[in-house]
């Protein structure tokens, strides 16, 4: 029997990943987590930023921000995972 492809719902691709249900999220969770260390490490500490309250509060809101990113991909993760999908071979 012959499996029907269907266009996927969000992107209107024959070929999504989102139909397929091979999403990959562990890599959004792991990218989130490593932008938002290297934003703090090399942009929110460095000095020129850290003496500079203008700057030091608009670092301030963007690490707020990417690490509310980061809850979110990673509630989303439990949603996929919760509703049956298959977690991805080798992890």
């Amino acid at each position: 029997m012959a499996r029907t492809i269907a266009k996927c719902v969000l992107c209107n691709e024959f070929d999504c990943d989102y139909e397929q249900g091979q999403l990959c999220w562990h890599e959004a969770l792991d990218r989130s987590h490593v932008a938002c260390e290297h934003f703090y490490e090399y942009v929110q500490m460095h000095p020129a930023v850290q003496h500079n309250k203008e700057l030091d509060e608009a670092a301030t809101l963007v690490v707020a921000m990417m690490q509310g990113f980061y809850q979110l991909v990673g509630r989303k993760y439990d949603e996929f995972e919760g509703a049956g999908a298959e977690a991805p071979a080798g992890d």
